[in-house]
């Protein structure tokens, strides 16, 4: 009789390790979540643009440049080129034959 109530405790033990175990990650998981909502910045809603230079009007009415607005408001990283409609306009000299790019 007693291994039998020994062996249930010990039942007992392994189980609720393992439901400490289980809350612990899933706390751990819950403040992961939480920082990375708290860090992700999310573009929301209609952004007035130029229609001519594309910048773009902030919340203080100010016109900014659309790469400074997007680093600013956004975890965006922006890389710059020229894409072939704009090559072949700025640059003729490349394209001598006016064929696309």
């Amino acid at each position: 009789m007693i291994l039998v109530i020994h062996s249930i405790y010990r039942e007992y033990l392994r189980e609720r390790e393992m439901k400490d175990n289980l809350l612990r990650q899933a706390l751990l998981d819950k403040e992961e979540i939480e920082t990375m909502y708290r860090e992700i910045k999310i573009l929301q809603g209609c952004l007035p643009i130029c229609a001519s230079c594309k910048k773009i009007r902030d919340e203080k009415g100010d016109w900014n440049q659309i790469e400074k607005y997007l680093s600013e408001h956004s975890e965006a990283k922006l890389s710059h080129g020229v894409c072939p409609e704009c090559v072949a306009r700025l640059y003729p000299e490349l394209n001598p034959q006016g064929k696309p790019l």
